[in-house]
């Protein structure tokens, strides 16, 4: 197999810049496409739309402006939310304990 790649790379070598260019972008092409299918894969169809946000919405008529800067601030807040994670923490209780652990 490793014989099979050297070969591979040496006849590469021989050929034309353009060519290995073209083999090089194609190439990061290919990789780029797979990384972005696992990437749009790993979401969890958490972008339903939940039934009692509409239901509890207004019914007023809102401005083209002021709605698209709505909808862009949600969308934000929406994709920061989802790769950064909620940094929200509960706590049923008043007291916080300090324990020392080992590193």
């Amino acid at each position: 197999m490793i014989h099979h790649i050297e070969n591979h790379i040496e006849r590469m070598r021989e050929k034309p810049e353009h060519v290995r260019k073209q083999y090089a972008f194609f190439s990061s092409l290919g990789i780029t496409a797979i990384i972005l299918m696992f990437w749009v894969a790993s979401f969890n169809g958490s972008f339903a739309i939940d039934p009692t946000v509409i239901a509890t919405e207004k019914t007023e008529v809102e401005s083209p402006v002021s709605s698209l800067t709505a909808n862009v601030s949600d969308a934000f807040t929406y994709v920061k939310d989802m790769i950064f994670g909620v940094n929200k923490a509960e706590y049923e209780s008043d007291v916080v304990e300090v324990v020392p652990g080992r590193n």
